[in-house]
């Protein structure tokens, strides 16, 4: 019976740690995009952009990383 006891203590606080680390990084993502965002802004179209999909880097063009970003930043605002 303690064992079992112990087992979803353990259980709980990883799905705590779980739903604070998303809370921090669903605060922190906002502050962190923006600064990101001004910089493609300043980027001419032909310049490099990659984007890592998995354990690659994958080149992508200026202005679809800028559509990107931006309707990410949307989403991101408007679920705040």
């Amino acid at each position: 019976m303690l064992k079992r006891l112990d087992t979803l203590i353990l259980q709980f606080y990883e799905y705590i740690k779980a739903v604070l680390l998303l809370i921090v990084i669903f605060i922190t993502m906002p502050i962190l995009a923006l600064p990101f965002s001004q910089e493609l802004e300043a980027l001419e179209s032909g310049e490099n952009v990659y984007k890592m999909m998995g354990p690659v880097l994958l080149r992508v063009e200026v202005e679809d990383a800028k559509q990107n970003v931006g309707k990410r930043l949307e989403l991101i605002k408007g679920s705040m």
